[in-house]
């Protein structure tokens, strides 16, 4: 997503989707192991969004939970930072 190359971006954004789904069918009972994967799928999507289309996806949007929600938002804000950076 830092490399402006929205094609890739949008690719990957995909697949994370469709690897996030999969690892909530089979995680009951092992939430807290994959707590970081859900965090950084926050992160990654809402990052996405932000550079693309200037929102932040909300909690239900994204299907997840409150404390990989918050910690996910709360890594953004470094990705944010990094981007602005960059453009400096």
């Amino acid at each position: 997503m830092h490399a402006k190359n929205e094609k890739l971006a949008k690719s990957i954004k995909k697949e994370l989707e469709k690897e996030i789904k999969a690892l909530s069918k089979v995680e009951k009972g092992f939430e807290y192991y994959s707590m970081q994967a859900h965090q950084e799928y926050v992160e990654a999507i809402a990052l996405y969004n932000i550079l693309g289309k200037h929102s932040i996806p909300s909690k239900k949007e994204l299907n997840e939970e409150t404390a990989p929600y918050i910690l996910g938002l709360m890594d953004l804000i470094g990705e944010i930072k990094r981007e602005e950076d960059r453009r400096a």
